[in-house]
Parts: C-alpha cells; sequence; structure tokens
C-alpha cells in the first residue's frame, strides 16, 4: 500500500469523515481529492477547502516539478495536510476499494453496456430481481434503491459515489445492484476498483464519436468491462458484429440473441407480436421457457434475451424466469404510448441515435394503421457527423418528418438542420419547428385517426438546455398540452 493511502485511510479512520471529490461538499474531517477537469480544476480550490477543520487534501500532480509549482501559500501548521501524488486519478479506484470494501460484501453488482438497451434491460433486471429482495440502480432514469431512484447527473457517477453507493445499499440489506456503464465511465475510470457478477453486452451503432473518435475506439471502451479481472461471467448479445467481437475475446461469455434461428444459448423460437406486447417462446440452457409481457418493439426481444442470459446466470431457473418477467413495466420514455381523443397515438422514445431511431420507427410502424409521423432532432455541440444518419433513418421507416430542437446546447438550431438535410431526399414530406413543444402540437394536430407520431430522442428526459442552462420541459408533458387542447 502506497504512503499516502496509508495516510488517507488513517485519516478517516481517526475523524470518521469521507473522500469527496467536489468542494463544495468537503465537510470538516474529509479528505478532498483534488484534480483537474476538462471545465473546473479542483486544485484552484485547496486554499478554500484547507479552511475547514482537519480535512486532508490529496492533489494531483504529473510530478514533483509540477507539485512545486502548484504549491499555494498555506499556514505553515497546515502544510501537512496537504499531499501531492503523481498520477492520482488512474489509483482513484484502489482508493474507493480500501474505503468501501465493496468486493468483500457479497453484493452482486451487474454492469450493463451497450450503446441502446442499458435503460431497459437494468430496469427489468430491478423490476425481476426486486420481487425477491432489495436491488439497488444506477443509471440514466436515477440512483436508489429500487423502485425509489432519484435523478442523476450522469449515467455514471464518479468512482468514489459508485462505490459508496454500493457499500451504502449493501448495508441496507441489497442483495444486487444493476448499474449503466457508459463507456465515457469505463474510459475515465469511473468503476475503477469494482469487481461486476455479471456484465452485460447490448449491441454497439454510432455514437458519442465525438468524444471516442471512431467506432474501434468506442468499442474499446466498452470492451474494458469484459476484462477476465473485472467480471466474473458475462452475457453478450451476438446480434450484431461488434458482440460477435467481444464475445471472440471472452469465450466463457453466455452468447444470446434477439433473432430466430440464432446459435446462440438464448433465442427465441416464436416470437408473437400483439398490440398489448410480446409473447415469445425461449430456447435457453435452463429449458423451454415463454414469456408473455406489456413491452413493445423488435429490439426488446434482445433486450429480453440479455434480461433472460443474466437471471438465469443469477441462478434462477426457467419457471423463476417466467414469473418474474410477466410484471415487467415499460420504461418511462421508451416507446410510451399516449392515446389522443383523435384517434392518433403519440409514442415517447429516447432514441438518439440512427440505430435505435429506425428501431423505434419499426416498431411503431407495427401499431400504424395510417400514417407514420416522426418528431425529432439532433443534439447540438455533437457529433455532426451523426446527423444526416439520424435524418436518413427517419426518412427511410417514417413517412413524415417534423425536424425540431433537441438540446441545441451553444449551437444555432439552423446549423444543425443544414447538417442534417443531406440525408432527408427530396418530395420528403418535411416540417421544420423549432419550438419542440410547438412541433409535437402542430404534428398532432395535423394527424388523422390510425396516424402515429413518434416523439424521439429526450424521452424521460425534463429539460431543454440551451447556452448551459437547462430549462423545465418533457416530451410527455408537451404532449399532454396538445391532448387537452384537443378535448
Amino acid at each position: 500500500m502506497s504512503d499516502w493511502l496509508r495516510q488517507v485511510l488513517e485519516h478517516l479512520r481517526r475523524t470518521g469523515g469521507d473522500a469527496v471529490l467536489d468542494s463544495r461538499r468537503v465537510r470538516p474531517g474529509d479528505v478532498f481529492i483534488a484534480l483537474p477537469g476538462a471545465a473546473i480544476d479542483g486544485r484552484d480550490f485547496i486554499q478554500q477547502v484547507m479552511g475547514q477543520a482537519d480535512v486532508l487534501v490529496v492533489a494531483e500532480c504529473i510530478d514533483a516539478g509540477q507539485a512545486m509549482q502548484k504549491q499555494m501559500p498555506v499556514a505553515p501548521e497546515s502544510t501537512e495536510r496537504l499531499l501531492w501524488v503523481e498520477d492520482l486519478r488512474p489509483q482513484l479506484g484502489q482508493l474507493a476499494e480500501a474505503i468501501y470494501a465493496v468486493n468483500e460484501r457479497g453484493l452482486a453488482v451487474i454492469g450493463v453496456t451497450g450503446t441502446n438497451g442499458k435503460t431497459s434491460i437494468s430496469h427489468y433486471l430491478a423490476q425481476a430481481l426486486g420481487q425477491a429482495g432489495r436491488c439497488g440502480v444506477i443509471g440514466t432514469l436515477g440512483t436508489g434503491l429500487w423502485p425509489d431512484l432519484e435523478d442523476s447527473l450522469n449515467t455514471t457517477p464518479d468512482v468514489l459515489t459508485n462505490h459508496r453507493l454500493l457499500a451504502d445499499w449493501s448495508e441496507q440489506g441489497a442483495q444486487w445492484a444493476v448499474m449503466e456503464v457508459s463507456s465515457h465511465a469505463l474510459d475515465q475510470g469511473r468503476v475503477d476498483g469494482l469487481r461486476f457478477r455479471l456484465a452485460l453486452f447490448t449491441h454497439l451503432s454510432r455514437d458519442h464519436l465525438d468524444y471516442h473518435g471512431d467506432m474501434d475506439h468506442y468499442f474499446a471502451a466498452k470492451q474494458k468491462l469484459f476484462d477476465l479481472g473485472r467480471s466474473q461471467r458475462a452475457v453478450i448479445c451476438t446480434d450484431d458484429r461488434w458482440g460477435q467481437r467481444l464475445a471472440q475475446g471472452r469465450r466463457d461469455a453466455l452468447r444470446v440473441s434477439g433473432r430466430i434461428g440464432g446459435t446462440a444459448s438464448v433465442v427465441p423460437n416464436h416470437i408473437q407480436r400483439r398490440p398489448q406486447g410480446l409473447l415469445i417462446h425461449w430456447v435457453t440452457p435452463w429449458g423451454p421457457l415463454e414469456t408473455d409481457t406489456a413491452l413493445v418493439g423488435d429490439f426488446n426481444i434482445a433486450n429480453l434475451a440479455v434480461t433472460i442470459g443474466a437471471l438465469g446466470l443469477l441462478g434462477l431457473n426457467s419457471r423463476d424466469i417466467r414469473d418474474r418477467l410477466q410484471a415487467l413495466r415499460p420504461v418511462a420514455g421508451r416507446m410510451q404510448p399516449v392515446p389522443l381523443p383523435n384517434g392518433v397515438v403519440a409514442i415517447i422514445d429516447y432514441a438518439h441515435t440512427p440505430d435505435a431511431l429506425e428501431k423505434a420507427l419499426r416498431a411503431a410502424r407495427h401499431h400504424t394503421r395510417g400514417r407514420l409521423h416522426c418528431v425529432f432532432g439532433c443534439g447540438g455541440d455533437r457529433d455532426r457527423g451523426k446527423r444526416p444518419l439520424m435524418a436518413a433513418a427517419a426518412a427511410a421507416e417514417a413517412d413524415c418528418l417534423w425536424i425540431t430542437s433537441d438540446n441545441n446546447r451553444s449551437e444555432p438550431f439552423a446549423r444543425i438542420v443544414t447538417d442534417m438535410r443531406p440525408g432527408i431526399p427530396d418530395g420528403m414530406a418535411l416540417e421544420v419547428i423549432e419550438s419542440r413543444a410547438d412541433a409535437i402540437r402542430q404534428a398532432i394536430a395535423g394527424a388523422a385517426a390510425g396516424d402515429v407520431i413518434l416523439v424521439a430522442g429526450k424521452g424521460h428526459e425534463n429539460y431543454q438546455e440551451e447556452q448551459g442552462v437547462r430549462h423545465p420541459y418533457s416530451d410527455l408533458g408537451a404532449v399532454q398540452s396538445a391532448r387537452e387542447a384537443l378535448s
């Protein structure tokens, strides 16, 4: 054990404090971890933090020379409370495990990664496991012991918060914890120090290339969850080439598929698509299985395959799995239908990648007797190369397009639309309305009985981000307001 880590543990044992990364949350007796960030340098707050009683500061430096340059005037009696550590960030997982000892607690931690499906699978597992005990959830729709979730800023929090949450839940009697693990989290070390009972993979399609650069680097980030030292068992959906590639490197993985006729261990052999949901017969290592759920959309077949594989590896037999999945409820903002008094159905979905949008529209088409509308946009300050692909996916599957804003952030809406236009063929029915609420209202007012309107891109989100400000807004609220105007 390194000397600085020993000092941190001795300090926390003596004071009963905690280790924190946010200077605003430091309390007397805590350890403040001061790191440089993309926008804010935590080391700029060292003097402020050291004004509190008995606070130990551990700050990152590249080398001893940088530590000397970063030294700042502090009271002589306080210098022993400031530790400079080279390359501190990669060591935070070791620190978190030493403080919280999550891996020794018997808590079964399940990590879910992939471009789409993480939230749905996490919630399906939480619903199924929560019928027999306490299950924690960390993800896009919130964090907490199921079903009492609180909003979270990131899909996957920082490494100290993750370890702290898991330790707290274990002390409260939780047996399982399901965590959405984003590519950013894996690349930035936010799950370092954790050993996962199960690692689950959904699929991979274009997303976050503004961060990763290309698909190979995006895949490499996801692949980290499946390192043998990090995850005990793995469930991999092999319906795309990325899943197949991942499974080749993890020979002990349970392979699953959402397609009839596949060679995976968990695979459907009969699918009945009904207005009220999916009835599926499965082949599994635990015997034949039938699932009758209220879920819609073919992408949910693959989500169910991953869920079944995880439950089986956790020790449930086919009868238990069937019974647990019978009561599954759809996830908020994921193919969420809202019937309207004019005979139109609006469907709210989080689809924000070309692949997800295509699949959501195909699922909506099954429920469309008239025309299929799509209200969508592309986020500002993100991967511009994805924009024409989003437009092309929508144009290929929908009859009418309504292009609108989707978190423009600091980018002009007109430039986002210009980037999208190459994906839209001439003659396509198209309206461009910047106000998202107005676009939804006009789409609903102009639709006829039997039409379906997919409102895509925001799902559960309760804000629109413009110029660094998150303004209160929800697609569900906009649809409900439009419905009231029709009544």
